[in-house]
C-alpha cells in the first residue's frame, strides 16, 4: 500500500506495517527511481526478518 506524501524532498520511500502503524523502515534518496525503491524494500525486509517481525 502506498501514499503520497508531499515534499520538496524526492526519493524518500517509507515502509509502514499497516496493522501496527509501526514505521518499519525508511530511506532518503537524492532522486527517484523503481530501482532506489526496490532495495529499500528488500534491505527493510531482510532486517524486519532478522529482527523477528516486530
Amino acid at each position: 500500500m502506498g501514499y503520497y506524501l508531499p515534499t520538496l524532498i524526492k526519493g524518500e520511500y517509507l515502509v509502514l506495517d499497516i496493522y501496527s502503524r509501526y514505521i518499519t523502515g525508511w530511506e532518503i534518496y537524492e532522486t527517484e527511481s523503481a530501482e532506489l525503491a526496490s532495495q529499500s524494500i528488500e534491505e527493510i525486509a531482510k532486517k524486519e526478518i532478522l529482527t523477528g517481525m516486530n
